[in-house]
């Protein structure tokens, strides 16, 4: 296993984590968020971060990217489709376009 795949690999678990503790941000704890849970809000806070941190780490390089699609692609489908890893990939970004707006 390369560099970039445990890394990958490490992002995408506490990922995982961050989603599975807030229901994979189920109707329920959205609502709980809503009425200003604080364990609610804490976890929502946390995912947010981490998922924050597993697209920079996820789209840092080629080779992190094809980790994820390979990744992605070595789960059930229904677990793919649950926790949606390819939706961390910066598709702007693979296409070799700017983010940034032109001014």
């Amino acid at each position: 296993m390369t560099e970039e795949e445990k890394e990958v690999h490490q992002a995408l678990f506490a990922y995982k984590m961050a989603l599975i503790h807030t229901g994979y941000r189920s109707w329920w704890h959205r609502l709980l968020s809503f009425l200003e849970d604080d364990e609610a809000r804490a976890a929502d806070a946390t995912l947010t971060a981490i998922e924050s941190q597993a697209r920079k780490i996820v789209n840092s390089t080629k080779a992190h990217q094809a980790a994820c699609r390979v990744i992605s692609a070595q789960q059930p489908e229904y677990v793919m489709r649950m926790d949606n890893f390819l939706a961390l990939l910066d598709l702007n970004e693979q296409a070799g376009h700017s983010t940034q707006e032109k001014t």
